[in-house]
């Protein structure tokens, strides 16, 4: 019995109509890092042509949580929380070349930092 269930599964699976994210070279922005922060990023359009972020530590893992992120030319705005803490961030990114990011973090601390694109 336990073969015809399994055999039934599959049967399901190979005639259900599969489809997977297609995408373009524009879709990927980037993957980044900085030497000034243990942070990386990867920023990259879903399928509908809006902007997706992610934000992680790299030390032990933990991902930031992101809000409000708006795109308007060549800047990227977005709040940054961590999950552990709950300290809130407000960022500025500015495309200063294809390869090279500068943010500029405002809230109870003022800082620039500077990316790099690693792919």
């Amino acid at each position: 019995m336990k073969k015809i269930i399994i055999l039934f599964a599959f049967a399901i699976i190979a005639i259900l109509p599969l489809s997977a994210q297609t995408t373009t070279a524009n879709d990927f922005i980037g993957r980044w890092s900085s030497t000034e922060t243990t942070a990386q990023m990867v920023i990259w359009k879903d399928v509908d042509g809006s902007f997706q972020m992610v934000v992680w530590n790299k030390s032990d893992g933990e991902e930031l949580e992101i809000s409000n992120l708006k795109v308007e030319n060549t800047v990227l705005t977005t709040t940054l929380t961590t999950i552990s803490t709950k300290w809130v961030i407000q960022c500025t990114f500015t495309i200063t070349d294809s390869r090279n990011l500068r943010e500029e973090i405002s809230g109870k601390t003022e800082s620039t930092l500077y990316w790099k694109k690693m792919k």
